[in-house]
């Protein structure tokens, strides 16, 4: 919306009206667009961190399948059963397996549900 006040009494010819009232879309235009990126930059700071989080439980199921010989399966359902057991978001715990902190790695459990 455009709010156009004039300075003088004399009306405004029907082409400075048109002139005026066009450039209001592209300022508003401008407005939005300025708005939407700042909301794109947010979502991709957050996938980017999502998909950092993702990158290290996988690095960690792998470390996990060669030291217990096990499948993928089974090293995410051990993963997220000791995220559960220790009350830790299994990035954090990822990220210790990772660095090779000592913690009680038990051999997953092939049968369990």
């Amino acid at each position: 919306m455009a709010n156009v006040c004039r300075s003088r009494t004399a009306p405004w010819k029907a082409a400075e009206v048109t002139f005026l009232l066009s450039l209001s879309l592209p300022v508003a235009a401008l407005l939005l667009a300025e708005e939407s990126k700042q909301g794109l930059q947010k979502e991709v700071e957050r996938l980017t961190q999502l998909l950092a989080k993702r990158k290290l439980v996988e690095r960690a199921k792998g470390l996990l399948q060669e030291r217990f010989e096990c499948s993928e399966e089974e090293a995410y359902l051990y993963l997220r059963r000791a995220s559960r057991r220790r009350r830790t978001p299994m990035p954090d715990l990822a990220q210790q397996i990772i660095q090779g902190t000592e913690i009680d790695l038990a051999e997953p459990a092939r049968h369990a549900g």
